[in-house]
């Protein structure tokens, strides 16, 4: 919402503020009264919303670029890899990759807290079996085939229709 929003305002009317508030220390974000609900109200009771959208969105860019460069500084390496629901956020994924020195960015396509979860678990195994550690499709969950889906369908006692070509 917030980066479609955004594209209609002014960022440059609120981002000074923002960046007073955030900022990036060894590699670790720091946000000034983060929980500060009044704050936030007072922006959006005194500024469009289109501007203070704008103002967000491009202080989380500069933000995510400062902790990118950090890290690609600090480790050496040249890949980025993100995951979590703020890399929903396609043009923040492409601000990453205007990042000098990053050859790459990974976003993994859950794009919540189970993204966080399956990078737990790959931190856990041994680097050797991750080496060629391929994502073919993102459709890892359950399959249902066209009855079951009717049956249950009708068993919740929903109508239903079936055009002759889904696709179109």
């Amino acid at each position: 919402k917030i980066v479609g929003l955004a594209a209609y305002g002014d960022a440059e009317k609120l981002a000074p503020v923002l960046r007073e508030r955030v900022r990036v220390v060894d590699g670790d974000v720091h946000i000034a009264g983060a929980m500060d609900l009044a704050f936030v109200r007072t922006l959006a009771d005194r500024f469009a919303k289109r501007d203070v959208a704008a103002a967000y969105q491009l202080v989380l860019e500069e933000i995510a670029q400062d902790l990118a460069k950090h890290w690609l500084a600090e480790t050496g390496l040249r890949n980025i890899c993100v995951s979590g629901g703020v890399h929903a956020n396609v043009k923040l994924n492409q601000r990453l990759r205007e990042v000098r020195g990053a050859a790459s960015v990974f976003v993994y396509p859950n794009m919540g807290d189970g993204g966080c979860a399956t990078g737990a678990a790959w931190l856990a195994h041994d680097p050797a079996e991750l080496k060629n550690l391929t994502t073919d499709n993102v459709y890892h969950g359950p399959d249902y085939t066209e009855p079951q889906i009717r049956s249950a369908i009708e068993k919740a006692g929903l109508d239903y229709e079936t055009p002759d070509d889904i696709h179109d």
